[in-house]
């Protein structure tokens, strides 16, 4: 019995270091997945990790540090939307967003803009 639990408890142990890890950068994923990717994070509240989904054309790639993304979603419950391209839309209850995305290089998609509603709050 205690071997199980020492196996059980090991599993969780590998179980959480693997899915904190944040993402591989070379990791490539299509637009929806690099959404699904930047809302898995927002809402784990992972901010350090969401600017390695940002395009490195985005022009204020180097103001999204940890407390940039904090302030626009802290507290939020993202869920993504409707697909439409390399648009994508993505919500918070009531609140709306919408990402654009740019192909960085063959077959890998990171977010070129975000909008809260109509307001650009990264380009």
């Amino acid at each position: 019995m205690k071997k199980l639990l020492g196996i059980c408890a090991l599993i969780a142990v590998v179980g959480v270091f693997f899915t904190a890890c944040p993402l591989d950068p070379d990791e490539k994923l299509s637009a929806k997945e690099r959404v699904e990717a930047f809302i898995d994070d927002a809402n784990e509240e992972n901010w350090s990790s969401l600017k390695a989904h940002t395009h490195p054309d985005a022009k204020k790639i180097s103001q999204a540090n940890a407390a940039f993304w904090e302030n626009y979603f802290l507290d939020c419950d993202l869920t993504i939307g409707i697909i439409n391209g390399y648009i994508i839309y993505f919500s918070d209850n009531l609140i709306h967003y919408t990402a654009t995305l740019k192909e960085d290089e063959p077959d890998n998609y990171k977010i070129l803009t975000i909008k809260k509603g109509s307001t650009v709050i990264f380009e």
